[in-house]
């Protein structure tokens, strides 16, 4: 299985991917997805790394899509 390092790559690279995160309402489910997709990450994965943690909290937060996660720098 791929780990977060990969993860990170793909929602950087792929703008369908990183929007299909926003629908998600936690962290669970952001993890469910992740691994439905072939990546195996844990909550504390996600809470240990600042850009992969900042970038979930803000899809989770307001369902927020590719556009609004630009604004708060992380990938763009």
């Amino acid at each position: 299985m791929k780990g977060i390092k990969e993860l990170k790559e793909r929602l950087k690279d792929d703008r369908e991917f990183k929007n299909l995160f926003a629908s998600k309402k936690d962290a669970m489910e952001i993890i469910d997805l992740a691994r439905e997709y072939g990546y195996d990450i844990a909550a504390d994965d996600v809470e240990r790394d600042e850009e992969l943690s900042e970038e979930m909290l803000a899809a989770v937060a307001g369902g927020k899509k590719d556009n609004d996660i630009r604004e708060h720098n992380i990938y763009s």
